[in-house]
């Protein structure tokens, strides 16, 4: 891979990740955008940071849910303070799910937002990958972004993905 490709890569890498809303009880445009930090080159480690906003003006965000796609391997998650962390594991030594969840008390704040750190192993050379990510509201509701940008425009609830140029 070009040395030039892969400066493409790292600067595309702010992905939009996904978080608010599949299951409004009213259609209501997307709320709120998780979105995935990091530097990084394919076939190398990363750390990723999921910057994760909690936007309705009368809930906390309690619960995020972020799907690790097949390509990649978690090899580390930092603690975040006020949040419990749990590995869903699938196949044997493979993580599917990080989940964190607010302890007591604590959450996101409306207007506010906190950033919850992954450190994978190796980046695939591929087109692109997604982390659809769900988010759990105090009042009950659960935002899911997961949809696929399809042209220029940006869906109402769009998946992070890290574009490959």
């Amino acid at each position: 891979m070009s040395h030039s490709t892969r400066a493409c890569l790292a600067r595309v890498l702010t992905a939009t990740a996904v978080v608010a809303g599949a299951v409004f009880a009213m259609a209501q445009p997307a709320m709120a955008h998780v979105r995935v930090i990091a530097e990084a080159t394919p076939g190398q480690p990363a750390t990723l940071q999921f910057r994760v906003p909690s936007e309705l003006a009368d809930a906390t965000t309690v619960r995020v849910a972020v799907a690790i796609p097949p390509a990649l391997s978690v090899v580390s998650v930092p603690p975040v303070d006020g949040w419990t962390e749990k590995t869903v594991s699938g196949a044997p030594g493979q993580v599917t799910t990080l989940v964190w969840t607010a302890q007591p008390g604590r959450g996101i704040k409306p207007d506010d937002h906190v950033s919850f750190t992954v450190g994978v192993g190796p980046l695939p050379d591929q087109r692109s990958v997604s982390f659809d990510t769900e988010q759990t509201y105090s009042n009950g509701m659960i935002a899911t972004w997961n949809q696929d940008q399809d042209g220029d425009k940006e869906p109402p609830y769009p998946a992070p993905v890290r574009p490959k140029t």
